[in-house]
């Protein structure tokens, strides 16, 4: 959400709506944090996060399995050469 871009145009009602979005998800988690003792996440914002963590995770183990792949390689041309 806090990507730089130049010279970037917004207009005053699409600057309230954002505010007023965020305004918004703060009051939600205040009002989660209110009822319980201690830090507790909005339904939204847990799903949000456990959908973020999933996705590193798979693409984790998607890196973990091309490096395994280009050590292999790695290995096979340096066979070639000795």
């Amino acid at each position: 959400k806090n990507k730089p871009e130049v010279n970037q145009r917004v207009t005053k009602t699409a600057l309230i709506k954002d505010l007023n979005e965020e305004i918004d998800k703060l009051k939600s988690e205040l009002f989660a944090t209110r009822e319980k003792n201690g830090v507790y996440l909005t339904v939204d914002r847990y799903e949000k996060e456990q959908k973020d963590a999933k996705a590193v995770r798979e693409r984790c183990e998607e890196l973990e399995g091309l490096l395994e792949l280009k050590e292999k390689e790695l290995q096979e041309t340096k066979n070639l050469f000795e």
